[in-house]
């Protein structure tokens, strides 16, 4: 075994860790204090560990495959995409979700609007960061501060959605 053989990030972003216990405070959904995998905390370090676990969803557009992955501590479900239109599912179990995904731009580029619908709350348009963007994909940032069930839409461009569509993706 050469420890000097293992990796643990691909310089961008590394792996969630369930004892991790590190800060996010840029809201990149990555700790900014790298994680010591040995007790000695000489070698074997993720210096880009993740704050949720990993999630990776294949969507259908014009008969192709595209991934979308997430990064998020709540629930992520039921993935789906219509003319430069993603919509999901979260189921939160805290007043502290955050959730970081990367979409192709190819299905939907910037600049986006976001839309939340629940039993308790509804926003016309939800405050995202864009952590990253190349020609290829965009990753977004964003936090929802209620505990329930929602759909998240998010639409290309900048306006709010429409009333109607916001409901027809619930």
């Amino acid at each position: 075994h050469n420890s000097q053989e293992n990796a643990w990030s691909n310089g961008f972003e590394g792996n969630y860790w369930s004892g991790y216990n590190g800060l996010d405070y840029n809201k990149d959904g990555i700790g900014d204090m790298p994680h010591w995998i040995d007790a000695n905390k000489t070698e074997n370090t993720d210096n880009f560990p993740l704050m949720g676990r990993f999630l990776k969803f294949s969507v259908l557009s014009d008969q192709r495959s595209y991934d979308i992955g997430f990064i998020s501590n709540c629930t992520i479900s039921h993935v789906n995409v219509y003319t430069d239109t993603l919509s999901f599912g979260l189921l939160a179990v805290s007043d502290a979700v955050f959730c970081r995904l990367c979409i192709p731009n190819v299905l939907i580029g910037p600049p986006y609007s976001f839309a939340v619908n629940s039993s308790t709350t509804e926003y016309s348009d939800l405050e995202y960061k864009t952590v990253k963007t190349n020609e290829t994909h965009t990753w977004i940032y964003f936090e929802y501060p209620h505990s329930d069930e929602a759909t998240v839409t998010i639409m290309k461009g900048s306006q709010p959605l429409p009333f109607w569509l916001q409901w027809w993706f619930w």
